[in-house]
């Protein structure tokens, strides 16, 4: 009877030694077959996209869309560099303050006067045309 338990008691340590061994294996393989459906979707799906058009259309549209801003970016630090310009002009020049309330207030100074001429609407024609005219015959 010990000896008949003794047996069992083998058997069932090799039988969950096995089973030790079969759960290790069983993970390997699960875990490659994994890793392989990864790579092979990794595989099929860039390609599909850097041969869909998608990322070339998406590249041109992002370089445009680069130049018009660095465009828009060269025309503000135009403007910048005017505007200080300007500003120097204002804290140092007095003549730049009298050009700026003549032009943009109309004040003028004592004593002056102002000759105002508006063309007419219809008349188009300035003066140096009509002496390029021909004569009548």
């Amino acid at each position: 009877m010990v000896h008949w338990i003794a047996r069992m008691f083998l058997r069932t340590r090799a039988s969950v030694i096995a089973r030790q061994d079969a759960s290790p294996r069983w993970h390997r393989w699960a875990a490659r077959v994994v890793l392989a459906t990864i790579l092979a979707t990794a595989l099929a799906y860039f390609p599909y996209r850097l041969l869909d058009g998608s990322g070339a259309r998406k590249a041109a549209e992002l370089r445009v869309q680069y130049e018009r801003t660095a465009e828009a970016c060269r025309i503000l630090a135009e403007e910048n560099t005017h505007l200080r310009g300007q500003i120097d002009a204002l804290k140092n020049d007095v003549t730049a303050i009298e050009d700026i309330a003549r032009s943009e207030l109309g004040m003028v100074r004592p004593g002056e006067v102002i000759f105002r001429i508006d063309e007419s609407p219809g008349d188009t024609r300035s003066n140096a045309d009509d002496s390029r005219e021909e004569p009548a015959p």
